[in-house]
């Protein structure tokens, strides 16, 4: 790839492909209609561009609702995406478990966890 956009005179730029399909699941995929793997490309475009990656505020809230009931800031808690992952891969464990879970967006993901309070 290098080699040819040097060949070619165009200009690349490498990113760290870090989490960037849980975020174009969560941020983009719906809201655009793309695949995972498009979703996935426009985060990395994104990263090359020097664009950073928040979390939404709706699953902030659900995310993190137990401890914000405790008195933390809810934005101070979160480090980065991993916690984010282990969330999903929980609810689509238990969703799978009870014979509920599909392709879901992430809003059927927040929706899951309003049903089960």
């Amino acid at each position: 790839m290098i080699t040819k956009c040097v060949k070619e005179e165009v200009s690349l730029a490498q990113v760290s492909a870090y989490y960037s399909s849980l975020i174009g699941r969560v941020k983009y995929q719906k809201t655009y209609g793309l695949s995972i793997h498009q979703s996935a490309a426009l985060v990395l475009a994104r990263r090359a561009m020097g664009f950073k990656e928040k979390i939404p505020n709706q699953m902030m809230s659900v995310l993190f609702a137990r401890e914000a009931k405790k008195g933390h800031q809810v934005s101070d808690l979160f480090k980065h995406w991993k916690k984010v992952q282990g969330w999903i891969s929980d609810l689509k464990n238990s969703a799978y478990h009870h014979e509920l879970y599909r392709n879901w967006y992430i809003d059927d993901f927040i929706h899951y966890v309003a049903m089960q309070e």
